[in-house]
């Protein structure tokens, strides 16, 4: 989960937080059977951005597509 910190120990995770705000994913399927896939036959992945009760939000929901190739 981001929460702005750097985690302090990533030794062996495949999924964490380098810097603030910025996600790391390792490990990661660049093919998945019936997925959306880019230009390169890789997985598209679809991020979205989910809060808790108590959030306000500014402007619209906003999805970020990625593919790893």
């Amino acid at each position: 989960m981001l929460d702005g910190n750097a985690d302090a120990d990533i030794a062996g995770k495949n999924c964490y937080e380098d810097e603030a705000w910025h996600a790391v994913w390792k490990a990661v399927a660049k093919y998945l059977p019936a997925s959306k896939t880019d230009e390169h036959g890789n997985t598209i992945y679809r991020v979205e951005e989910k809060s808790g009760d108590g959030y306000e939000a500014a402007g619209s929901s906003v999805a970020e597509e990625l593919s790893f190739g």
